[in-house]
């Protein structure tokens, strides 16, 4: 009864198993294909200069005379195996065949077939949530019955404009097929919760508006100390 909650990365489908005499709930966040890429980015960037020379290279092969996303990307999408280039440019996919199928079996099946197991596992998440829907998230706070909220992690520094971000999304879109399946499963999985649920908005506007006064107290909490 210690245990209230495991997350993160590593939590893995089947977890449950341990906990016979519980009533597990699993929940789960998808981010859009295309903006985590972007996040990825903006972090391989910030971190940079902390790098050690071999991953510098292998980060941003020119170097800092061309940190540009078409240098970052082309360099990431070169490593791709031209005999299964899904498994390997769908990081969503990946990432989730990793912790939601079994390891034994998850090298001997074909993508679709991986695809398809994922979506019955979706389908057993007591929610799935959106990462762009800030009420999705706090939603999770409501149903934990927390009452403190958790500073903004891992925030990249933001290096593109909004206009090469626009025609960043509309070119490497199709790089992600399988994700953006799974991004779309999502989207209805999240929207069923939400016409099932008559009370999944019930008291989420309270929890907003002291969520948005912490964060700005947190923001120039930062400024004040920084500056």
């Amino acid at each position: 009864d210690i245990i209230k909650v495991i997350f993160g990365h590593w939590a893995f489908y089947g977890i449950h198993e341990l906990f016979p005499n519980r009533d597990v709930r699993y929940v789960l966040f998808l981010r859009d294909p295309v903006s985590r890429t972007i996040s990825h980015y903006n972090w391989d960037r910030g971190r940079y200069f902390n790098l050690d020379d071999i991953t510098k290279k292998k980060v941003f092969p020119e170097g800092k005379g061309d940190f540009s996303f078409s240098s970052w990307f082309k360099n990431r999408s070169k490593n791709i195996d031209e005999h299964n280039p899904i498994d390997k440019n769908n990081f969503i996919f990946r990432f989730l065949s990793s912790k939601a199928i079994d390891y034994t079996l998850d090298s001997g099946l074909s993508w679709d077939l991986k695809l398809s197991l994922l979506k019955e596992v979706m389908d057993k998440m007591y929610f799935v949530g959106i990462s762009e829907n800030k009420l999705d998230v706090l939603f999770v706070y409501k149903l934990l019955g927390l009452r403190n909220f958790v500073g903004n992690m891992n925030v990249s520094t933001r290096y593109l404009k909004r206009e090469e971000i626009r025609i960043i999304k509309k070119r490497i879109k199709v790089f992600y097929p399988i994700d953006y399946e799974l991004y779309d499963y999502a989207l209805f999985l999240n929207r069923k919760f939400k016409n099932k649920s008559k009370n999944f908005y019930h008291g989420l506007f309270l929890i907003w508006v002291r969520f948005y006064v912490s964060d700005l107290f947190e923001r120039h909490w930062r400024r004040g100390f920084y500056h």
